[in-house]
């Protein structure tokens, strides 16, 4: 966590250099003036088809990593 001393420093720093007024712009973001258009549908439905394909490949990374760990606690034994 940032030391409050060093911030109020850095601000006050920025004042005395005229800078106090200045903020960041927030990074410029895509708006789609028709949210409900067939175009955005398809795209959202695109991006949650893929976040699903991504899940699904860590489930059964997951399930491997799992299966391998129980192979290897249990060599040996029985």
């Amino acid at each position: 966590m940032s030391d409050p001393k060093k911030i109020l420093f850095k601000m006050s720093d920025l004042e005395l250099n005229g800078l106090s007024g200045l903020t960041v712009p927030p990074a410029p973001r895509f708006i789609n003036p028709y949210p409900d258009s067939e175009e955005s549908r398809d795209k959202k439905e695109v991006e949650h088809r893929e976040h699903e394909n991504r899940m699904h490949i860590l489930r059964q990374r997951a399930k491997e990593l799992e299966s391998t760990e129980w192979q290897y606690r249990n060599i040996g034994k029985g």
